[in-house]
């Protein structure tokens, strides 16, 4: 089985950590996302990912071929459900505080 991730990405030159997780999603998603939250930082040796919470305002879940690589389904699902899809020891953990739906990505 494929795993899947939350929408997550870098921050460009001048802009915001907000600001990059808004663009982030619509690039990743086809969603157009508000933060209504925010979750919190979970550190690596070589990076800090920051977690929000986000309410959909616009966009449809969407096929997304990212970087040409391969194609990416998104679809909305259960907390429950994407803490069994879910790779990553931080989306997991981030998922742990939540108890709405959220994006995923596979």
């Amino acid at each position: 089985m494929d795993s899947a991730m939350l929408p997550g990405g870098g921050v460009e030159e001048g802009e915001t950590m907000r600001s990059a997780a808004i663009r982030e999603a619509l690039e990743e998603t086809g969603l157009v996302v508000e933060l209504t939250g925010y979750l919190g930082d979970f550190d690596d040796v070589h990076s800090r990912r920051r977690y929000y919470v986000a309410k959909r305002i616009g966009g449809k879940p969407a096929v997304i071929d990212k970087d040409g690589d391969r194609p990416v389904h998104v679809q909305v699902v259960s907390i429950e459900r994407a803490r069994e899809l879910v790779s990553s020891e931080y989306d997991r953990a981030a998922l742990e505080k939540l108890g709405r739906e959220v994006v995923i990505a596979r």
